[in-house]
Protein backbone atom coordinates (compact mmCIF):
# COMPACT_ATOMS: atom_id res chain seq x y z
CA UNK A 1 0.00 0.00 0.00
CA UNK A 2 1.44 3.36 -1.15
CA UNK A 3 -0.84 6.14 1.39
CA UNK A 4 -3.37 5.52 3.10
CA UNK A 5 -4.89 8.93 2.32
CA UNK A 6 -4.15 11.71 -1.19
CA UNK A 7 -5.45 14.91 0.88
CA UNK A 8 -4.47 15.36 4.78
CA UNK A 9 -8.08 16.11 5.23
CA UNK A 10 -8.66 12.59 5.00
CA UNK A 11 -6.78 11.61 8.31
CA UNK A 12 -7.34 12.63 11.43
CA UNK A 13 -4.17 11.62 13.12
CA UNK A 14 -6.05 9.19 15.30
CA UNK A 15 -3.10 6.45 14.97
CA UNK A 16 -5.49 3.64 14.56
CA UNK A 17 -3.53 2.66 11.66
CA UNK A 18 -0.27 2.38 13.28
CA UNK A 19 -1.80 0.72 16.43
CA UNK A 20 -3.47 -1.69 14.27
CA UNK A 21 -0.72 -2.81 11.87
CA UNK A 22 0.59 -6.53 12.64
CA UNK A 23 3.81 -5.78 10.57
CA UNK A 24 4.67 -2.71 12.24
CA UNK A 25 4.88 -0.90 8.95
CA UNK A 26 3.14 2.39 9.99
CA UNK A 27 4.83 4.81 11.77
CA UNK A 28 3.38 8.93 12.81
CA UNK A 29 5.33 11.58 10.99
CA UNK A 30 5.08 15.05 11.74
CA UNK A 31 4.23 17.89 9.24
CA UNK A 32 5.51 21.16 8.52
CA UNK A 33 3.01 22.10 11.39
CA UNK A 34 3.75 19.58 13.93
CA UNK A 35 0.38 17.57 13.35
CA UNK A 36 1.24 13.83 13.01
CA UNK A 37 0.08 11.94 9.68
CA UNK A 38 0.53 8.22 8.98
CA UNK A 39 3.77 6.82 6.54
CA UNK A 40 3.79 3.76 5.43
CA UNK A 41 7.20 1.32 4.96
CA UNK A 42 6.57 -0.49 1.68
CA UNK A 43 9.07 -2.85 2.56
CA UNK A 44 6.92 -4.12 5.88
CA UNK A 45 3.35 -3.50 4.11
CA UNK A 46 2.07 -6.74 3.48
CA UNK A 47 -1.18 -5.46 1.67
CA UNK A 48 -3.60 -6.86 4.78
CA UNK A 49 -5.67 -3.76 4.63
CA UNK A 50 -6.36 -3.43 7.97
CA UNK A 51 -5.10 -0.39 8.58
CA UNK A 52 -8.07 1.05 5.76
CA UNK A 53 -10.97 -1.04 7.91
CA UNK A 54 -9.87 0.72 11.23
CA UNK A 55 -9.84 4.16 9.84
CA UNK A 56 -12.49 6.24 11.28
CA UNK A 57 -12.84 8.20 8.16
CA UNK A 58 -12.36 5.83 5.29
CA UNK A 59 -15.84 3.63 5.98
CA UNK A 60 -17.91 5.87 4.69
CA UNK A 61 -21.08 4.57 6.28
CA UNK A 62 -19.31 4.95 9.68
CA UNK A 63 -18.13 8.49 8.81
CA UNK A 64 -22.24 9.43 8.76
CA UNK A 65 -22.84 8.76 11.70
CA UNK A 66 -19.12 9.98 13.60
CA UNK A 67 -20.11 13.55 14.16
CA UNK A 68 -17.35 15.54 14.43
CA UNK A 69 -18.13 18.35 17.72
CA UNK A 70 -16.03 20.50 19.84
CA UNK A 71 -16.92 22.41 22.65
CA UNK A 72 -15.07 24.77 24.63
CA UNK A 73 -16.17 26.70 27.88
CA UNK A 74 -14.74 29.03 30.29
CA UNK A 75 -15.29 29.73 34.00
CA UNK A 76 -16.90 32.80 34.38
CA UNK A 77 -14.44 32.79 37.97
CA UNK A 78 -11.23 35.00 36.91
CA UNK A 79 -9.48 34.17 40.25
CA UNK A 80 -10.73 29.88 39.52
CA UNK A 81 -9.91 30.11 35.93
CA UNK A 82 -6.35 31.75 36.68
CA UNK A 83 -5.32 29.33 40.07
CA UNK A 84 -5.98 26.12 37.60
CA UNK A 85 -2.83 24.91 36.32
CA UNK A 86 -1.89 23.34 33.22
CA UNK A 87 -1.46 20.07 34.33
CA UNK A 88 -5.13 20.27 36.08
CA UNK A 89 -6.19 21.79 33.36
CA UNK A 90 -5.45 18.84 30.56
CA UNK A 91 -6.75 16.53 32.84
CA UNK A 92 -9.75 17.67 34.05
CA UNK A 93 -10.48 21.99 33.89
CA UNK A 94 -14.10 21.55 32.70
CA UNK A 95 -14.36 18.66 35.69
CA UNK A 96 -12.67 20.62 38.04
CA UNK A 97 -14.21 24.10 37.55
CA UNK A 98 -18.06 22.98 37.07
CA UNK A 99 -17.63 19.95 40.07
CA UNK A 100 -14.82 21.48 42.45
CA UNK A 101 -13.84 18.73 45.11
Amino acid sequence: MEKLYINKEDCCGCSACLNICPKHAIYMKHDEKGYLYPEIRKDSCVNCGLCEKVCPLKDKEKNKKFEKIAYGVKNKDEHERVNITVRQSRQSGVARATCPD
